[in-house]
């Protein structure tokens, strides 16, 4: 009975003081010159990463897996020390590019020659990942004149959801919710919209997914990308915002995936297989630039049936297909 009431009590209050720190975050940041932002970023990133803690548990265990013999442990606490200085900066630069997004955002983010050929106003599926600054990306595309719709996870603190949809859109970028997200995305690219998908998390085969490869083991994939490009008859590109050390940053790309070429004679096309080209495309992607994808996220913690769980990080459990 007293958890109870404490709960109905502590929520409320952690949720006002979350919104506190980031109201803060999105008067004072934007204020800073962009060297400070970027010093700021690798500071609390390197610190963040100094104090022992199970997020830093999980990348370095995901490290262990993906690149096993070929990093020794110094070049892997490298990696993932930067990850971590990435990731912060990702957090600064929503709160920095938030003033005066239409200005700063193109001064600070270009576009390779390579993705801007790939880049149209027809209709096509945007992939990327939790790599580089994939927050910017979306509306840098947007600010270039390129309709496109993203879809955002909501936050369990309603108010701060609330600022970083805000935030999101001041660029001109369609944010679908994730309920129903789907249809509305389908909806978009009939519409002739791009629209934005992020590939890399854990999606089970009961909720639509699909286990392919990657990095030598089975992960679940959600199937939403090879379904929507199928079924809208689009093509598939990969976008990646990558930082560089100036503050800037440079929109890279990947082989896109040209949707006619994956029908058979039945004019189906498989969608299994389909994941699995995305898939390899983001890895490929990785394997270059491994300090800026996001190391800490679970992403080997299914185990499918048949395969030995010794190969799996330790957070791993065995599911049932």
């Amino acid at each position: 009975m007293y958890k109870t009431k404490w709960n109905k009590v502590y929520r409320p209050l952690r949720r006002l003081v979350e919104l506190g720190f980031v109201l803060l975050g999105y008067v004072v940041i934007p204020l800073l010159p962009r060297s400070i932002v970027v010093c700021l970023a690798n500071s609390i990133g390197k610190i963040a990463y100094c104090i022992p803690s199970k997020t830093r548990s999980v990348g370095l265990a995901n490290l262990d897996v993906a690149f096993g013999h070929q990093k020794t442990h110094d070049e892997k606490t490298q990696t993932l020390q930067k990850s971590f200085q990435t990731f912060t900066r990702v957090v600064l630069d929503l709160f920095w590019f938030s003033f005066r997004p239409t200005k700063r955002i193109p001064h600070y983010v270009q576009f390779d020659p390579d993705f801007n050929e790939m880049l149209k106003h027809s209709p096509q599926i945007c992939t990327t990942a939790h790599f580089g600054n994939w927050e910017i990306m979306g509306q840098a595309i947007s600010i270039a004149g390129f309709e496109i719709a993203n879809v955002a996870a909501p936050i369990k603190n309603k108010w701060v959801d609330h600022l970083f949809r805000k935030i999101r859109a001041k660029s001109g970028q369609a944010i679908i919710p994730r309920k129903g997200a789907l249809r509305n995305m389908l909806r978009k690219v009939k519409d002739g919209s791009n629209v934005g998908i992020m590939l890399d998390q854990n999606t089970l085969p009961m909720d639509g997914g699909v286990f392919v490869d990657f990095f030598g083991l089975p992960v679940p994939v959600s199937q939403a990308g090879a379904f929507l490009a199928s079924r809208a008859k689009v093509d598939i590109i990969f976008c990646f915002c990558l930082p560089e050390p100036d503050g800037s940053y440079r929109v890279i790309s990947a082989p896109p995936i040209q949707i006619d070429e994956w029908f058979n004679e039945s004019k189906k096309a498989d969608l299994p297989e389909i994941t699995q080209a995305i898939i390899q495309g983001v890895e490929e992607v990785i394997r270059k630039y491994p300090e800026h994808w996001l190391w800490s996220y679970k992403r080997w913690g299914s185990i499918p049936n048949d395969y030995p769980p010794s190969r799996f990080p330790n957070y791993a459990n065995p599911i049932d297909l």
